[in-house]
C-alpha cells in the first residue's frame, strides 16, 4: 500500500529527507521478514521519523488483520454476492474493533481517575488490565487488539527516554491524533527495565543487583507472611500503576516516582501494561536475551511486530555482552566446600537419584576448576621458561589464553558428564536458590566477613549460566578466553574463564523470525558490510538500505585528507613508521600550522594511547619540536589518560568545556587530546564550540588476536567474501567503524559546523573512502595527485575560507 504524500503524522512540516526516510520505511514494513539499515546523521530527526513511519503504517494497515480472515474465500469458487456480503461484514467488524479499543481505554482511564480522587482503599483500583479487558470484550478481540506492536531498542535507558520525548511531541501537537483514526487518543508507551532499575522496596533496592531478582521472588511469593519485613506490599497494587502508565507517558524515573506515590510496584506494572501499549521501549541486553525478554512479558508477532534497533552501530557488541558468559575460578573454588557442606547437612533427605546427581554435579565443578587451573599453570610455566628476564613481575604473571570450544571441551573432559541432566536437576530442585540461602547462613553463622562472600553465595547461579552458554554455543565459531593475573602482594592467582559468542547471526535470525520487520537505525552505520552476516541469508528484495544525503550544507562541514606535511613528506603513520623522529616531527609541524586558524575547541584523536603518549612526550621534550609546541599551546591542552577513571574523565571534560566557554569572546579555545574508541571519542557529544575542528591521526586497525581471527573467519564465511578481498578485510571494516563513529560526533544538530582533518596518506585510498559515511564524503576534499599537492592550497586555504564564511575573523 502506498502512503499518501506528507501523511506520516509529523508534529511539524517534515523535511524532504524525513519524508524519504518514512517512505522507505513503509516499503520495509510492507514486506514481512525484511530488514532495513537506515543511516541518518544526528540532527536529521531520525527518531521522530522512525516513530511516525511505524505508527502511520500500522494505522493504515490495521484493517488487514480483519481482512486476512477472508483470504480463504478468495481461493474458493463462491458466488459474487457472498464475497460482497463478506466485505460488508469485514467493514462492520473493523468498526466494532475501533469501538472496543475506545471502550477499553476509557475504562482504563476511569479506573485511573480513582487514584486522583485519593481513594486508596477502593478495591476497584486493584482490578487488573486483563480483568478490565475481559469486562470489555472477548479473548479473540484481545488478540486482534494486540496484533501490531512497535518495539524500540537502544543501548541505554537515557537513549530510550528520547523516544518518550518524541511521543510527547505527538501528544502535545495533536497531529497524530488527527491523522490516526485507529487509536483512542494518542500512542501509548511502556518502558521495560529490570528489577534493579524499577524496584521501590526500601530494603530490596539496597541489595547488589546480582541478588535483587531472587529476593524479589522470595518477598512476593504466594502466601508470604510479613516476617521481619521480608514481604513486598507493592506487587498486589501493580495494576494501579499499570493503568496509569497507559494514560501517561513515563520513563523509568517517572515510573519509580509514581510507584512510590501510589505504593505500587513499577516492575510488575510494566509487565502488565506492556501487553496493551502501542510502543515498548527496551534496552539491548533485554531484547537480545530470549529468557530475559520472556520473563518481562515482551511478546513478538511475526506478522505484527515492528522491531526498531537504534544506535545500531553497537549491535554486535550488544549481542556479545548479552550472550557472553564468565565464571571466576576462585568463586568456583569456594563453591566446592559449599556443595560439600550442603551435601553433609541435607544429603540424607535426598532421593537416591538426586543424591547421585548432586555428587555428579560436585565432581563436575571440581573437575572443571582443576582443569582450568591446570591450563593456566602449564601456560605460565611455558612462558616462564621462554622468558629471558629474571624480574619477578615478568610476563608469565598475566596473560590471556584462547581456545576453540572443541579443544576446550576435550581438555576439561566436558563429555564425561551429562550436563543436560545436571542442568535439569538444578532447575527442578531450585538448587541455586537453596544453595544461596545455605551459603549466606554459613557466612553469618561463622561470623565471616571476607570480601566476596556475597558473590560466592551466588556462584551456582553463575556456574549454571556458564554451563548453559557452553551447551548452546556454536562449536565452530565461538571461543573460550581464559584471563589470569598473579597478585604478588596477596599471593593469589586470579583466573576468569569466559565464553565469547562469535556467531551472532543465529540470535539475530531468531529475532527477525519473530518480527514482521527489523529496522537498524543510526547516525553513522558505515561500513555497511559489517552487517552482511545478519542479512546475507535473505533475498535482495528483503533488504532495504537508506542513507540520508544532501542533508548537510557545505557551510556546515568540511572534510580534508592530509597525506603530506608542509614540506611534501608523506604522513605515513602505520605502526612500523609512526614512532620515527621524522614522522613525529612532521605531525607536530602540521598541527602547529593548522591550529591558529581554528577558533574555539579542537579535538585530536590518536589511534592508541601508546601513540598519544609518545607524541605528547616528543612534543614537550624534543628540542626540534619546541617552536611547534609554542604555537600549539596557545590553546590550553587537555589530555585523556589511559588509567583515568570515569569520574576523572568527566572532570577532564568539564574542565575542557569550562575553558572553551570562558574564552567564547576571543575564541581562543582549547585542545582535547584523546584516543579513538576511548571513552571521550565514543561517549561525548562535541557540539558547537566544543569541536570546531576534529583531527583524526592515523587509522585504528585492531591488533591481531585469536578472538579477532575467529571473528574474521566468521565474517568471511557468513558474508560469502574471501580474505583476499583487501578492500573488504575484516580489520579494515573494524578500523573504519571506529573512525566513522568519531566523525559522527563532530556535528550534533542541523546548525552545527566543523572541519574534519584525516591525517595519514592511507585516507587517500578509494576503499578507505568508500567506507566513510555518505553524508561526510560529499564534503570531503582529497587531491590524489601528490605531485601537485600543496599544503597551503589544499589544507590551510580551505580551512581559512570555511571559517571566514562562518563570520569569524581570519587570524593571520
Amino acid at each position: 500500500m502506498a502512503c499518501k504524500e506528507n501523511k506520516f503524522g509529523f508534529p511539524f512540516t517534515p523535511y524532504k529527507i524525513q519524508e524519504q526516510f518514512c517512505q522507505k520505511a513503509w516499503n520495509l514494513f510492507s514486506n514481512p521478514g525484511s530488514i532495513g539499515i537506515f543511516e541518518s546523521p544526528t540532527g536529521t530527526g531520525k527518531s521522530i521519523s522512525a516513530l511516525c513511519s511505524a505508527l502511520s503504517w500500522i494505522n493504515a494497515h490495521h484493517k488487514e488483520v480483519i481482512t486476512s480472515q477472508t483470504n480463504e474465500y478468495k481461493s474458493k469458487k463462491i458466488p459474487l454476492w457472498v464475497l460482497e456480503k463478506t466485505k460488508v461484514n469485514i467493514e462492520r467488524s473493523y468498526e466494532e474493533m475501533i469501538t472496543l479499543q475506545n471502550t477499553f481505554l476509557k475504562n482504563v482511564e476511569s479506573h485511573f481517575n480513582l487514584v486522583e480522587q485519593n481513594t486508596k482503599n477502593n478495591k476497584t483500583l486493584l482490578i487488573s488490565l486483563p480483568e478490565i479487558w475481559r469486562e470489555t470484550c472477548s479473548e479473540e478481540s484481545k488478540r486482534q487488539y494486540n496484533f501490531f506492536k512497535i518495539i524500540i531498542a537502544s543501548r541505554t535507558h537515557s537513549q530510550l527516554s528520547q523516544y518518550i520525548g518524541e511521543v510527547r511531541k505527538l501528544h502535545e501537537s495533536g497531529s497524530f491524533r488527527n491523522y490516526c483514526h485507529r487509536l483512542f487518543k494518542d500512542p501509548s508507551i511502556t518502558t521495560v527495565a529490570s528489577r534493579s532499575h524499577l524496584c521501590i522496596h526500601p530494603e530490596v533496592r539496597k541489595l547488589p543487583s546480582l541478588i535483587i531478582n531472587d529476593t524479589c521472588l522470595e518477598y512476593t511469593a504466594p502466601n508470604k507472611k510479613d516476617i521481619e519485613g521480608h514481604f513486598c506490599p507493592y506487587k498486589s497494587r501493580a495494576s494501579i500503576l499499570a493503568k496509569l502508565s497507559l494514560c501517561k507517558l513515563m520513563d523509568i524515573e517517572d515510573l519509580r516516582k509514581e510507584g512510590e506515590k501510589v505504593e505500587a510496584c513499577p516492575y510488575y506494572a510494566v509487565k502488565e501494561a506492556n501487553k496493551f501499549s502501542d510502543i515498548t521501549l527496551i534496552p539491548y541486553t533485554t531484547l537480545f536475551n530470549n529468557s530475559t525478554r520472556e520473563s518481562l512479558g515482551v511478546e513478538f508477532n511475526s506478522l505484527g511486530t515492528i522491531c526498531i534497533i537504534d544506535e545500531a552501530h553497537n549491535i554486535f557488541n550488544a549481542f556479545e555482552s548479552s550472550y557472553k558468559a564468565s565464571i571466576d575460578l576462585n568463586a568456583c573454588k569456594q563453591l566446592i566446600p559449599n556443595c560439600k557442606g550442603y551435601l553433609e547437612k541435607y544429603g540424607t533427605s535426598f532421593t537416591p537419584n538426586n543424591l547421585s546427581l548432586f555428587k555428579q554435579l560436585l565432581r563436575f565443578i571440581t573437575m572443571f576448576t582443576n582443569n582450568v587451573e591446570r591450563i593456566v599453570n602449564s601456560y605460565r610455566s611455558l612462558k616462564r621458561q621462554s622468558s629471558d628476564t629474571c624480574d619477578s613481575k615478568s610476563q608469565h604473571n598475566t596473560g590471556v589464553i584462547s581456545y576453540n570450544l572443541t579443544d576446550f571441551f576435550k581438555i576439561i573432559n566436558f563429555s564425561f558428564f551429562n550436563t543436560n541432566n545436571l542442568q535439569t536437576f538444578i532447575e527442578n530442585n531450585d538448587l541455586c536458590r537453596k544453595m544461596k540461602r545455605f551459603s549466606i547462613m554459613e557466612i553469618y553463622s561463622s561470623d565471616k566477613n571476607r570480601k566476596g562472600d556475597t558473590i560466592s553465595s551466588n556462584t551456582l547461579y553463575t556456574f549454571k549460566s556458564f554451563v548453559d552458554a557452553l551447551i548452546s554455543a556454536n562449536k565452530k565459531y565461538d571461543q573460550i578466553v581464559i584471563e589470569y593475573n598473579f597478585n604478588h602482594s596477596s599471593n593469589i592467582l586470579d583466573i576468569n574463564c569466559s565464553l565469547i559468542p562469535i556467531s551472532v547471526d543465529c540470535f539475530f535470525k531468531d529475532l527477525m523470525k519473530n518480527s514482521r520487520s527489523t529496522m537498524l537505525i543510526g547516525g553513522t552505520l558505515q561500513p555497511i558490510f559489517e552487517y552482511k552476516p545478519l542479512y546475507n541469508h535473505l533475498p535482495s528484495s528483503s533488504v532495504y538500505m537508506y542513507s540520508a544525503t544532501q542533508s548537510i550544507s557545505k557551510n556546515n562541514l568540511l572534510g580534508i585528507v592530509v597525506p603530506q606535511d608542509v614540506d611534501g613528506n608523506i604522513l605515513d603513520l602505520r605502526y612500523e613508521t609512526r614512532f620515527s623522529h621524522n614522522q613525529l616531527l612532521a605531525l607536530c609541524q602540521t598541527l602547529a600550522l593548522v591550529l591558529p586558524f581554528i577558533p574555539d575547541g579542537v579535538c585530536i584523536f590518536f589511534n592508541s594511547f601508546t601513540f598519544l603518549e609518545i607524541f605528547f612526550r616528543f612534543l614537550h621534550r624534543e628540542v626540534e619540536a619546541k617552536p611547534f609546541l609554542e604555537q600549539i599551546k596557545k590553546k590550553k591542552i587537555f589530555r585523556e589518560n589511559k588509567l583515568s577513571t570515569a569520574l576523572e574523565n568527566e572532570q577532564l571534560w568539564e574542565s575542557y568545556k569550562k575553558c572553551i566557554y570562558s574564552n567564547n569572546k576571543t575564541h581562543a579555545g582549547a585542545i582535547l587530546l584523546g584516543v579513538l574508541n576511548g571513552r571521550l571519542s565514543e561517549g561525548v557529544n562535541f557540539s558547537d564550540e566544543l569541536c570546531r575542528c576534529l583531527i583524526i591521526v592515523s587509522l585504528p586497525y585492531p591488533p591481531n588476536t585469536p578472538i579477532l581471527e575467529a571473528k574474521a573467519k566468521y565474517f568471511y564465511e557468513k558474508s560469502d567474501l574471501t580474505t583476499n578481498t583487501d578492500n573488504l578485510s575484516f580489520q579494515s571494516i573494524m578500523c573504519m567503524k571506529i573512525v566513522n563513529q568519531c566523525i559522527g560526533r563532530a556535528l550534533r544538530h542541523s546548525n552545527d559546523y566543523s572541519v574534519v582533518l584525516l591525517l595519514d596518506h592511507r585516507y587517500k585510498r578509494k576503499y578507505i573512502q568508500d567506507m566513510l559515511p555518505t553524508w561526510f564524503t560529499e564534503h570531503l576534499v582529497c587531491n590524489n595527485n601528490l605531485l601537485r599537492w600543496d599544503f597551503y592550497e589544499h589544507v590551510l586555504n580551505p580551512i581559512k575560507n570555511f571559517f571566514s564564511s562562518r563570520a569569524y575573523l581570519n587570524k593571520e
